[in-house]
């Protein structure tokens, strides 16, 4: 949904999927909040910014999610109506990922890891 809501520029949308408090951190500058995040957001669309999220890894526990790609790092929380919504990302817009050698052609579907909690 962060991926649809970015391409198209839907700024109502993309607010919906953070936390109130939640933190975006770019080589351009760190944002925290709703309000902050929108300015930054649309400031990486001005400068014709994509994010295409193509996730490698996702690992998973209770209501918290990690998701890893090559243009980013983001922890999502689970919230009491069960909605995910980001608490942080750590985007770094115009990185070029290195090719990867899997063997096969094309990229597999990301990895999803959840582990029981001890106890």
């Amino acid at each position: 949904m962060l991926e649809d809501a970015f391409v198209v520029h839907d700024g109502e949308a993309l607010a919906q999927l953070f936390e109130p408090y939640a933190v975006v951190h770019t080589s351009l500058r760190e944002a925290r909040g709703r309000e902050q995040i929108d300015q930054l957001i649309r400031r990486l669309w001005d400068g014709q910014v994509t994010y295409l999220a193509d996730p490698l890894a996702i690992l998973q526990e209770r209501g918290i999610a990690l998701i890893v790609s090559d243009l980013a790092v983001n922890v999502a929380r689970r919230d009491s109506d069960g909605n995910w919504r980001y608490a942080v990302i750590f985007f770094t817009p115009g990185y070029q990922p290195r090719a990867r050698h899997s063997g096969r052609a094309g990229r597999s579907a990301p990895r999803v890891v959840s582990a029981p909690w001890p106890g």
